[in-house]
């Protein structure tokens, strides 16, 4: 399976219910939004070295650490440019 349908389901079975968990609890700010998709970006690596049975070969090396801070980043920046886009600080709607 393609990389980006992987990425487009998570986006879509994972990213959006974490949005309007976040907006309900009226947590709109951009940081929020930049933890909730880095700690996403970990939980998926991790899911996969676990799914892929290489979970017993993770080791504090370069390689491991390299795959970590890229797949913390990239969402954590998927979920900053989400942010930027819906801007739900912005959209007059109240939580309370």
């Amino acid at each position: 399976m393609p990389l980006a349908a992987i990425g487009y389901a998570i986006a879509f079975s994972l990213g959006l219910p974490i949005h309007f968990a976040l907006f309900l609890r009226g947590w709109t700010k951009i940081g929020h939004y930049t933890a909730a998709g880095a700690i996403l970006g970990a939980a998926v690596l991790f899911s996969m070295f676990i799914i892929g049975g290489n979970i017993s070969t993770i080791r504090a090396d370069e390689y491991t650490l390299l795959a970590l801070a890229t797949a913390v980043g990239s969402v954590g920046l998927a979920a900053t440019t989400f942010w930027l886009i819906v801007r739900p600080d912005k959209n007059g709607f109240s939580t309370n």
